[in-house]
């Protein structure tokens, strides 16, 4: 079972927008009716894969314009900032142990 393509064409056909998005828990769902034996984590990591596959507050989707790439960005980003700040803050409270052994690459980010 090719559990991408199954993915992919799930949301192709039937969550093409953003106002069209499927839940997480639904599209699991779908996919264990289809027969797959994939768990949450495991949907995620293949998901993750597939660039062309948004994600936003409501949902996967495919986008169907530019701002609806942009929306799907902002919406990464949004959950990419809260983590780049908590690793700052763990790089500044150990920064004795952390620039002695591993060079600070912050600016990659």
């Amino acid at each position: 079972m090719n559990i991408p393509r199954l993915i992919l064409r799930k949301l192709r056909t039937e969550h093409l927008g953003i106002d069209r998005a499927i839940k997480r828990k639904d599209l699991l769902s779908y996919l264990h009716e289809q027969g797959a034996e994939i768990e949450d984590r495991e949907m995620r990591a293949i998901i993750e894969e597939i660039p062309v596959i948004c994600s936003g507050p409501t949902g996967y989707f495919i986008a169907r314009n530019a701002a609806e790439v942009e929306l799907a960005i902002q919406y990464i980003h949004k959950k990419v900032t809260p983590l780049l700040k908590k690793m700052r803050d763990k790089k500044e409270a150990y920064s004795q142990y952390y620039r002695e052994s591993h060079p600070v690459q912050e600016d990659l980010f």
